[in-house]
């Protein structure tokens, strides 16, 4: 018997995306599939597109519910879904029309039970291959990159009410799966272009339920097992993460100091030394050094000195990919 795949997709205002995630799943080679689709009470055309998709293919369940957010989306997904391996898709993505079959081969090849894949990010002027690897630093931290044997959900949810809901839960289940095998090869792709996708925004209140997120992580792997990679978890999502990317573009002053202190005393309150963490040390990119930087003027105390370097780096960046992107734009070629 062939084992039947879940392919759960959250569903909120994306009618411009819809039609090329659903299409990307329905002509999936591997045909055993239970397409479950979550509308969380969209207002645009999108419950009408899932709908007609519905009437289309036997293999779809649509689901409605009042805005209540894609965690509780997903996990709506999780509490139907019937099939032996579960895969997560969000509704302005696509997955390669072989992505199931692949996996599905793998796992009876290897009998694992989890496969984490790489990633194909698409932004305004280029494509980048993200590549990850079984660590729970280096996994990503969201749920679509991976295919799940629906043993490893038992127990498990994504927590509701938060933002970052995936740091959440993603590093516990991947930390604690021992089967577990890598695909170096892009079977999702992830639309960056999306200007009011969460990953763009810049919220005083929201942001900081980063440090909930891993304080969830840290209570179920805080152990030696996982030391150094939970630390640099830690640091990658804090420091990196939170400060870097979100605390320098706080506009309010007031706001910024408190994100940065509040972070840096969360991360010092586990990791005295994370400083010094192996992982973290030996990255010497120029990037990483730069964003060194920037943390020890936060930690000194220059707040407004570290955002405006921060900022100034960046422009100066975007300048830069902008001239190569003119210039090579026509070496990208790219099949939806």
């Amino acid at each position: 018997m062939l084992p039947k795949i879940s392919v759960i997709v959250p569903i909120y205002n994306v009618e411009k995306y819809l039609n090329r995630c659903l299409d990307s799943i329905i002509n999936q080679t591997y045909r055993n599939l239970e397409i479950i689709l979550i509308n969380d009470g969209s207002t645009d055309n999108s419950y009408s597109i899932a709908k007609s998709y519905e009437e289309l293919d036997s293999r779809i369940i649509l689901l409605n519910q009042t805005n209540q957010g894609q965690a509780k989306a997903r996990n709506e997904g999780l509490i139907s879904c019937t099939g032996d391996y579960v895969l997560f898709v969000d509704s302005d993505d696509w997955i390669e029309n072989k992505c199931v079959q692949i996996c599905v081969e793998t796992v009876q090849r290897t009998k694992s039970q989890l496969i984490i894949f790489d990633i194909r990010l698409i932004k305004q002027s280029e494509i980048i291959y993200e590549e990850f690897d079984l660590s729970i630093f280096n996994c990503h931290s969201g749920p679509c990159n991976k295919f799940y044997s629906i043993d490893l959900w038992a127990n498990k949810t994504f927590p509701e009410s938060y933002w970052y809901e995936d740091l959440g839960v993603i590093p516990i289940i991947v930390g604690k799966c021992d089967k577990k095998v890598k695909i170096s090869e892009p079977l999702y792709n992830y639309d960056f272009t999306r200007q009011d996708s969460q990953s763009h925004q810049i919220n005083t209140k929201r942001n900081i339920d980063i440090l909930e997120m891993l304080d969830l992580v840290y209570q179920e792997l805080n152990t030696k097992q996982y030391s150094s990679e939970l630390e640099y978890l830690l640091i990658k999502h804090i420091v990196l993460g939170l400060l870097i990317r979100k605390a320098t573009y706080i506009k309010n002053t007031e706001d910024r100091k408190y994100i940065i202190k509040k972070a840096l005393l969360f991360l010092e309150t586990r990791y005295p030394m994370w400083a010094q963490n192996e992982y973290y040390v030996k990255n010497n990119s120029l990037k990483s050094i730069i964003e060194k930087v920037v943390v020890n003027l936060m930690k000194s105390g220059f707040y407004s000195l570290s955002s405006s370097i921060w900022k100034a780096i960046n422009i100066f960046g975007r300048l830069m990919n902008l001239s190569f992107h003119i210039k090579k734009k026509t070496e990208y070629k790219f099949e939806n």
